[in-house]
């Protein structure tokens, strides 16, 4: 099975860093309530209620390639986001998950006693935390019972332009190919 990561790995959310009159004063910088004008098009402006998400954009190519994967095998989404955000997004950006093919952070929550798919490839974006860990790798590497090995990486997505996934990602399917026949990837 394909297990596909949701933000930054398909889509981004902008979200302000400066959003309050309080934290202007503080950072002496102006409020920041819409992206960057060059990214600004490629924004949809997204009101979910409860969800607090006010722009968000998916990469051009993220349903070109859901389509491959989907013909490699069943395709799922795996995240940590809540459940009620990941079906918001997957419903706005159209990107053909049903109910039952989204795992969401409530489905996470027991993940080290789970090993649902020790033979499942993840893909996931190369995003770290500040000491060089992705926490939510982790977590989701042991919801699957899977090792980094069955990982591929995909370049972190930020609401780019020029997005180096849409190049890369011919290369990102045949890995995920050779992954699932049981071959080591080179």
């Amino acid at each position: 099975m394909i297990w596909v990561d949701l933000d930054h790995t398909l889509i981004y959310v902008w979200e302000p860093l400066i959003s309050t009159p309080f934290m202007s004063a503080i950072f002496g910088r102006p409020m920041d309530l819409e992206p960057p004008p060059l990214l600004l098009p490629r924004f949809k402006r997204i009101d979910v209620a409860g969800l607090g998400v006010g722009h968000a954009c998916a990469r051009r190519s993220a349903r070109k390639f859901l389509e491959a994967l989907r013909v490699l095998g069943e395709t799922r989404m795996l995240t940590s986001a809540t459940r009620q955000y990941a079906e918001a997004m997957n419903e706005i950006f159209e990107l053909g998950f049903s109910e039952d093919q989204i795992v969401a952070r409530e489905n996470l929550a027991d993940a080290t006693k789970l090993k649902v798919d020790p033979k499942g490839v993840l893909i996931d974006d190369a995003s770290l935390d500040p000491i060089g860990r992705n926490y939510s790798r982790g977590t989701k590497l042991r919801y699957l019972g899977i090792s980094e090995r069955r990982v591929v990486e995909v370049a972190h997505f930020r609401g780019e332009v020029d997005d180096p996934f849409d190049r890369q990602w011919p290369a990102h399917l045949k890995r995920v190919r050779v992954l699932l026949k049981g071959r080591r990837a080179t």
